[in-house]
């Protein structure tokens, strides 16, 4: 009697391991392959397009995934970044990831599991490489030529010419860093040392650069915009007259008041020279900023300072005062 209760619990033991087990997935879809040739990535779907989809979507992710990784190292060659520059970084990779052409990509292995569909899909790495070579070989050799063109140029034309290319920085590093990824022989270093350089001359640059602001009593209204957009280009603003290291910024204006039918009209004409520290003119512009007011003329005038500090946002800086 005991030898049939134990072996009955046994066959039930069995029968239960047996209903709990799931069922197994190949091991490409849970570990998926790596080579030197394809980048590979797996997915599930309801039909096998669906499912293609799904991999085409998780190959963007781990390729994101896989730039994001390599930036973030402290031996990458581009130097130990700050968070804003890894969040630009980010940015970029992702945009690059989510627009790449991955129309070329091959179903390699399917299976089923259940009702659903898995498929296997990989993509030439050379292919990638030739893509990524297209789209930026030519801009980052214009960057390159620009750089040294600059290069003996005075601080603050040169740190007009370095924040322009600063823009591709972000773009040119992704790229450069997925060719890396995309084949084991590119060499990425002169490329990442490059780029390294552009940003460190960019930010010895601005550290270095800075402005003293002088007007005239009708231009006050105006000075703390202009002052505002030196702070925020990252420049210092310097309270001396006898800094021989300052930009020298002279704001000079003159308002005629007058009406424009039932308002109040200030118009103000504002000229901006700017000097080097040996008193040379390096730059020369005016403007006229008109306000309108149902008030009185002090509140027009403050209209027309509204207007200067939009155009300083659309325009910028340098724009402004006509470098």
């Amino acid at each position: 009697m005991y030898k049939n209760i134990t072996l009955a619990l046994i066959i039930l033991l069995m029968a239960g391991c047996g209903a709990m087990k799931p069922k197994g997935l190949p091991d490409w879809y849970t570990a998926v392959p790596q080579d030197y040739n394809y980048f590979y990535a797996a997915g599930s779907g309801d039909d096998r397009l669906k499912a293609r989809n799904s991999a085409i979507l998780s190959l963007r992710h781990s390729l994101q995934d896989a730039l994001n990784a390599e930036f973030k190292k402290k031996e990458h060659k581009l130097g130990e970044l700050d968070a804003s520059v890894l969040a630009e970084l980010s940015r970029a990779s992702e945009e690059l990831c989510n627009t790449l052409s991955l129309r070329n990509t091959a179903i390699v292995k399917t299976a089923a599991d259940g009702e659903k569909s898995i498929v296997l899909i990989s993509f030439s790495r050379e292919e990638l490489f030739k893509t990524l070579q297209t789209a930026s070989q030519e801009k980052l050799a214009a960057s390159k030529q620009k750089f040294h063109e600059a290069e003996n140029e005075m601080p603050l034309r040169k740190y007009i010419v370095l924040k322009e290319l600063a823009k591709e920085y972000a773009f040119l590093a992704a790229h450069t860093q997925l060719k890396a990824l995309s084949v084991s022989t590119f060499r990425a270093y002169d490329d990442f040392v490059y780029l390294k350089s552009l940003h460190e001359n960019l930010k010895e640059l601005r550290s270095g650069i800075s402005f003293y602001v002088l007007s005239d009593a009708n231009s006050l209204l105006f000075v703390k915009h202009v002052k505002e957009s030196i702070l925020n280009e990252g420049f210092a603003l310097s309270t001396k007259s006898s800094d021989e290291r300052a930009f020298r910024l002279l704001i000079n204006s003159t308002t005629q008041n007058g009406m424009d039918y039932s308002f109040m009209e200030s118009k103000n004409l504002l000229k901006f020279n700017l000097y080097e520290n040996d008193k040379k003119e390096i730059a020369f512009r005016q403007h006229t900023f008109i306000g309108k007011s149902r008030k009185n003329h002090n509140d027009a005038k403050d209209q027309a300072a509204v207007n200067l500090n939009a155009m300083i946002k659309r325009l910028g800086f340098f724009d402004l005062i006509g470098l």
